[in-house]
């Protein structure tokens, strides 16, 4: 949460080849099934945690994203400084982007995964992988690979699904998408 002295956006200098968050991928181990995740395994889930949160503040820093301006702040609040309610106003602004975004992937998600494979051999739903990542290229300027990884945004939703294992288990069973 952005405090009254600190409310402008972050900076986004961060990228570069210190802060490449795909470095490690080709490195990745996770065909080695442990009880206890290696530091290899943590490091990995620290990066991808990190893409996520760059993720956050990219978007919700992103002035008229989804329609919503920060100029809205001044309009509303007309001084020269930024004072504690205009903070929190710009913090509402930035967590309304982030929510509208979130909605969106979401919706992408279920899409995304209603048109796995199922263990059948069939696809389930109205789109084939292939014209999926047409459609996504299309509708959001994201690369889609047609095999099983999905854009940030989608694999975020998919993180957070993994989070109730008994649900997503009941999902996965329930959908056919057992080879998850």
């Amino acid at each position: 949460m952005p405090s009254a002295t600190h409310p402008s956006p972050p900076d986004k200098s961060r990228a570069g080849p210190e802060h490449d968050l795909t470095a490690a991928f080709p490195t990745m181990d996770l065909e080695t099934p442990s009880a206890i995740p290696t530091s290899g395994q943590c490091l990995d889930h620290l990066k991808l945690l990190e893409a996520f949160h760059v993720l956050r503040e990219d978007v919700a820093t992103t002035d008229g994203l989804y329609g919503i301006h920060d100029r809205f702040v001044d309009d509303v609040y007309p001084s020269k400084g930024l004072d504690e309610k205009e903070a929190q106003l710009l913090f509402r602004l930035r967590e309304k982007r982030w929510a509208i975004f979130v909605a969106n992937a979401e919706r992408r998600y279920t899409i995304w995964f209603q048109n796995l494979p199922s263990d059948r051999g069939r696809m389930p739903g109205q789109l084939a992988l292939a014209e999926m990542s047409g459609y996504f290229e299309k509708t959001s300027g994201i690369a889609f690979d047609s095999g099983i990884n999905p854009p940030l945004d989608i694999l975020m939703v998919w993180h957070a699904h993994l989070l109730n294992p008994h649900d997503f288990l009941e999902d996965c069973i329930r959908y056919d998408k057992k080879l998850l």
